[in-house]
């Protein structure tokens, strides 16, 4: 049994060390912070990820929108959070921030929250029968009000992998799936190997009918040698 309550510790730890939920809300309004002996950190446009070292599992902090941009004249703290300078003109946290709205977090229900969104497909892949190819985001707590999830941890794609479909399993993908919004070829391919055909199509009927989108080599994976997706909200600010 997972210990959510380590994890969530450590996400409350983190999320104190960047500034607070204030500071991590917006994608654009933090510059990122060393990774420290428990984990590396990655993040991408909706959410950032702490990759723990000796661990099977991530944690996924979403953020709560995009675009908090600054006025730079020239100064050399104008990176500085609390730059001073006069012909610096940087906004606090949250003026002139854009809140997420395409994030789908229900049937007909839209919000900013794109790990919400995972839990939403997952449970959809579920009742289509086609949820061995997602890995499954848990929420596991909140802090000050702000969300926090765990997912295994799998080998992403787009980092150097060395796992290559072959020239005909390729060939099948490029042939019948091109169109889906699955983007990599060589990971296509390997899905045609691991599961079928058949099943493929299963899941690239599911991905078009549900709305699954962004399905680019840095969001999908290799876990226990089988191909699988793991950030598959979408994204849509």
């Amino acid at each position: 049994m997972t210990d959510n309550t380590f994890y969530l510790d450590k996400a409350i730890e983190f999320i104190d060390r960047v500034g607070g939920v204030k500071e991590l809300m917006y994608s654009d309004s933090w510059t990122g912070y060393n990774n420290n002996e428990d984990y590396t950190i990655d993040s991408g446009a909706s959410k950032v990820v702490l990759v723990f070292t000796n661990s099977n599992y991530v944690v996924k902090i979403p953020f709560k929108g995009e675009d908090c941009r600054y006025e730079d004249y020239g100064c050399e703290n104008s990176c500085s959070r609390n730059c001073s300078c006069s012909r610096c003109s940087r906004r606090s946290v949250g003026e002139g921030c854009d809140e997420f709205t395409g994030a789908r977090v229900g049937e007909n229900e839209y919000g900013w929250d794109y790990c919400a969104s995972e839990q939403f497909f997952y449970e959809k892949a579920v009742i289509a029968g086609v949820e061995e190819f997602f890995i499954k985001t848990i929420l596991i707590g909140e802090y000050c009000g702000h969300p926090i999830y765990l997912q295994e941890k799998v080998e992403v794609y787009g980092y150097s992998s060395q796992t290559k479909s072959s020239e005909q399993s390729k060939e099948i993908f490029i042939k019948k799936f091109c169109h889906s919004e699955i983007q990599d070829e060589d990971f296509g391919g390997l899905l045609v190997e691991y599961y079928g055909e058949d099943r493929v199509n299963q899941l690239v009927e599911f991905l078009s009918e549900v709305g699954i989108s962004d399905l680019h080599n840095s969001n999908v994976g290799i876990r226990a040698n089988c191909p699988v997706l793991f950030d598959y909200s979408g994204y849509g600010a």
